[in-house]
């Protein structure tokens, strides 16, 4: 099954919080997820960029408009509620809640104005044919993430491919010159890696100190607590006879 757009998690969520108690945002993926079908594929699945599933990434931002428009409330990180107005909006029974349906609210209205000016020239880049709303409006099963993430790999690919044919069309020269400074940086790179890795342990610690040279009790007693000291041991010398006494006797 098709992961559903963001706009068509609204009304599930509210559904989700009617009861007016807290819920933790890791419950309300898993009820949600549930109440359309989806499967591990589809719950898996990741944006663009990698950094983040779908599925996940379009409930955040269901909460976030509903949150705008004052039907959701933020009690502490990861922990959502519904408010009056919600409750209100229930038991009115819309059979869809969306942009359009957020648009009713001054507090929703005055977000979309303040991201008109933040994000217009993201949205040209992401091909929103320059209409200066918010990006959901102009790609309703797109997130504001997913449509950056979208013209991020588009720009991607269009230098890739300006870059290839300007290669393919230079001189052979310049195409030796091209090779030649790659493989320099490639060698630098691995030269690089290389020194970074031989300069810690296989487990990760610093590099250790080179053992001191032990030395032997005999040059600790020359060398005498904190002096500084050669690691050779000081040749002994043996004190001279005292001769004057000995003459003195055999004199005598």
């Amino acid at each position: 099954m098709d992961i559903p757009d963001y706009q068509s998690l609204m009304l599930p969520l509210l559904d989700a919080l009617a009861d007016g108690r807290e819920h933790l945002v890791r419950d309300l993926r898993e009820s949600i997820a549930a109440r359309f079908g989806l499967g591990t594929a589809e719950r898996e699945a990741l944006l663009p960029s990698g950094k983040q599933p779908i599925f996940d990434n379009r409930l955040g931002w269901a909460k976030t408009y509903l949150a705008k428009a004052g039907l959701v409330s933020s009690v502490r990180r990861g922990v959502y509620q519904l408010t009056d107005r919600a409750h209100a909006v229930l038991a009115s029974k819309p059979p869809r809640v969306d942009v359009a349906y957020l648009s009713r609210f001054p507090e929703f209205e005055e977000f979309r104005r303040k991201a008109e000016n933040e994000t217009d020239d993201v949205e040209t880049a992401a091909n929103s044919d320059g209409d200066p709303s918010i990006v959901a409006s102009a790609a309703p099963a797109s997130t504001p993430q997913e449509s950056l993430d979208a013209a991020y790999h588009q720009l991607r690919r269009a230098v890739e491919t300006e870059l290839l044919a300007s290669v393919r069309g230079a001189s052979f020269r310049f195409f030796e010159r091209l090779v030649a400074m790659a493989s320099t940086a490639s060698s630098r790179k691995i030269t690089s890696a290389s020194t970074r890795s031989t300069s810690r342990r296989n487990d990760g610690s610093e590099p250790s100190v080179a053992p001191k040279s032990k030395r032997s009790p005999a040059v600790s007693r020359v060398c005498g607590g904190a002096r500084a000291c050669s690691s050779r041991p000081r040749p002994s010398r043996a004190k001279p006879a005292n001769t004057s006494r000995g003459s003195k006797k055999r004199s005598s």
